[in-house]
């Protein structure tokens, strides 16, 4: 039978294990697969942006846009606007999101 002693320390660890991994933990409880893809609305004129990336990578987002039937610039949309936010530029992030009321639609183009 385990001692008060040895249950406050494993309460410790696992919340140093969860804490640790909080960002982890946020992506695999907040996804489903029957969730939409987030698409975001932006203040402004949309520009292009080239960038380099691995070419299996851009095989895999054409194929999920595909299946998704999203642009691939909604994509890389809400996927930096989720690194910034992870990254504490949330702030940043707000100011150039349209004043809808919403963080992110759900739905597709």
């Amino acid at each position: 039978m385990a001692t008060k002693k040895n249950t406050t320390s494993t309460e410790a660890e696992i919340m140093q294990l969860l804490t640790e991994n909080s960002d982890k933990l946020k992506i695999l409880l907040s996804a489903s697969k029957d969730d939409k893809p987030l698409k975001y609305k932006f203040k402004g004129k949309k520009s292009t942006k080239t960038v380099f990336m691995s070419i299996k990578l851009q095989y895999l987002i054409n194929e999920y846009c595909i299946e998704n039937d999203i642009k691939i610039g909604d994509v890389v949309e809400a996927a930096t606007v989720e690194y910034l936010t992870r990254h504490g530029w949330d702030d940043k992030i707000s100011d150039i999101l349209e004043k809808t009321g919403n963080t992110g639609e759900t739905g597709t183009a």
